[in-house]
């Protein structure tokens, strides 16, 4: 697995290979939007370092969610085919019309925030000021229920791209992306799954009092 800095073009990486580290078994059921929708998931997850001791990532699957994330949104076709199902959205909530425009504009603010991120994590101490700027709370009013989930968004002020993370005292756990064409997550059958990815991490974090780093690492080193 290849982790670092995007150098341009489509996820072209610089960095150095990494090993998946302990595996972290969730079991739940969850119910979305009046039970019209039912996600089961049960599978094996890895947390991965990505800057070790600041920021890691979940595998849902072969790859970090981080790599995928970059590795989808510099698809171009990948994301002509979404914009194009979406222009309806596009046009009403960002009043803009081409979708080549938009499959270039994603492209690059993607590559940037990932760098940003990348940068921001190398330099961050454990009070995590740098990343602090690029991530922020993922509702305006927190509960007690979502108080560690976060989001990262590029600087356009108009843009969809996000990155969903669970900010522990000193790290973040990078969880999923998502490409935001709606007011509410729960309104996109692929955010709604974004969403459940940030519960069952936040969940699991709270329950087994992974609170930090050490936490992470702890895990990490268990057989």
């Amino acid at each position: 697995m290849m982790v670092g800095k995007v150098l341009g073009g489509l996820g072209r990486w610089e960095g150095k290979g990494i090993n998946n580290v302990q595996i972290l078994i969730l079991r739940n059921t969850y119910n979305l939007q009046k039970s019209t929708y039912k996600f089961i998931f049960v599978n094996n997850l890895k947390i991965s370092t990505i800057i070790e001791g600041r920021l890691y990532a979940i595998s849902w699957e072969s790859a970090d969610c981080f790599e995928t994330t970059l590795d989808l949104f510099t698809d171009a076709e990948y994301l002509f085919n979404y914009f194009s199902s979406h222009k309806q959205q596009l046009s009403k909530f960002f009043k803009i019309d081409s979708i080549e425009e938009t499959v270039s504009n994603t492209i690059d603010e993607i590559i940037k925030l990932s760098n940003d991120i990348v940068d921001c994590a190398e330099q961050d101490d454990d009070q995590l000021e740098k990343l602090d700027t690029l991530f922020e709370p993922l509702h305006s009013i927190s509960t007690r229920r979502n108080y560690h989930q976060y989001k990262a968004k590029s600087e356009h002020p108009a843009s969809w791209i996000r990155v969903y993370a669970i900010r522990l005292e000193d790290a973040y756990i990078i969880t999923g992306s998502g490409l935001k064409m709606v007011r509410a997550m729960q309104e996109d059958e692929l955010l709604s799954k974004e969403k459940i990815k940030l519960d069952q991490v936040d969940e699991f974090c709270k329950t087994h009092g992974i609170l930090n780093k050490d936490g992470i690492e702890e895990y990490q080193n268990e057989d």
